[in-house]
């Protein structure tokens, strides 16, 4: 059985499809072995296992060989989790693929090869994934690629853009003028890759909408993310990370954190203590690290820290802030001259 996994907003886009074409996708999801609920947490992930399934049971509903271009078509920034965010936020589309491949394990683990690769005036995004069934792969690989574009035309706001060429590693379809319709260029099949080029020239254009610092806080989300799915992490970062994670929404009592790391919470303290650590000084650590990027920020004043730390009065902040760093919120604004 494949490790390989898939986050739950790849299976929305399915899920999408099918309703917008008169199928229960409830219905199908059940018969995949896939819990419903899991539509509901953009973090949950769902082995390929069952995915192929549910591609299965769907392609037998919608009895429309063309699904994985539908698929394609339905694609949204949601649809690749936070990385469709941070793509839309790139200072160019190079930028941007590069991001993808960069951080591509927080939306799928079965990728075998994403590549970019540039010669002359074409540059080629390369996808090959795990080989499963021919089925599957075909609409897998349909999706890959159309989704691909989709998002570049999104990227560079321009819906009529086209690929210059794309490859398949399947065999010729019974939909050919689909592909030709959609990818507006040749269609190769049988290839030794997966792939879309465009005009290298498309790939080093600044977009006026990107934004800098939203980029920077997407990818520090998807760091966050990715850190605490690593199971190689000790227990102490993996507490670190979602306690600082939640800080904002008022921080995680040792119940919550417990019951996260799914670890009962006389057992948590014994190994954060063998860590060296404990849940009162990771507390303390996210505190002096939040609550300083906050004081140091010129647009927010210590009222409003207060509040958004969840102190109810603001006096309570100030002695917290004092504790932790021997001077007031003003006197360290003043320290670091801001």
């Amino acid at each position: 059985m494949s490790m390989a996994r898939l986050s739950i907003s790849y299976i929305k886009v399915l899920c999408d499809v099918l309703s917008q074409n008169g199928i229960n996708y409830q219905a199908c999801l059940k018969d995949a072995g896939i819990d419903k609920s899991l539509l509901k947490n953009i973090n949950s992930f769902v082995p390929v296992e069952k995915h192929i399934k549910l591609i299965e049971e769907a392609n037998a509903k919608l009895k429309n060989p063309r699904l994985g271009l539908l698929m394609g078509e339905a694609t949204h920034p949601g649809t690749f989790h936070l990385l469709g965010y941070l793509c839309i936020n790139s200072a160019n589309l190079r930028e941007a693929f590069h991001s993808f491949n960069r951080y591509k394990n927080i939306f799928s683990s079965e990728a075998k090869k994403l590549s970019l690769e540039t010669k002359g005036d074409n540059t080629r995004y390369i996808y090959q994934g795990i080989s499963y069934n021919p089925l599957y792969d075909r609409i897998r690989n349909d999706f890959i690629l159309s989704s691909a574009l989709t998002i570049v035309r999104l990227i560079v706001n321009q819906k009529n853009i086209k690929a210059k060429e794309v490859t398949f590693t399947h065999p010729p379809t019974c939909y050919i003028s689909s592909y030709k319709k959609f990818f507006g260029c040749s269609v190769r099949f049988n290839h030794s890759y997966n792939s879309i080029a465009f005009s290298s020239k498309l790939f080093d254009q600044s977009f006026f909408h990107a934004n800098s610092d939203l980029y920077k806080s997407i990818e520090e989300e998807v760091k966050r993310v990715l850190l605490e799915e690593d199971e190689n992490l000790s227990l102490k970062d993996r507490a670190y990370y979602y306690i600082s994670k939640n800080f904002l929404e008022g921080f995680p009592n040792m119940a919550d954190l417990s019951q996260h790391l799914k670890i009962a919470p006389h057992g948590l303290r014994r190994r954060l203590k063998e860590e060296g650590s404990s849940y009162e000084e990771l507390i303390k650590v996210c505190f002096k690290k939040i609550s300083s990027k906050l004081t140091l920020d010129p647009k927010l004043s210590n009222t409003e820290i207060a509040y958004m730390l969840g102190y109810s009065e603001p006096s309570a902040f100030y002695h917290a802030f004092k504790r932790a760093f021997g001077m007031s919120p003003s006197e360290y604004r003043l320290k670091f001259k801001v």
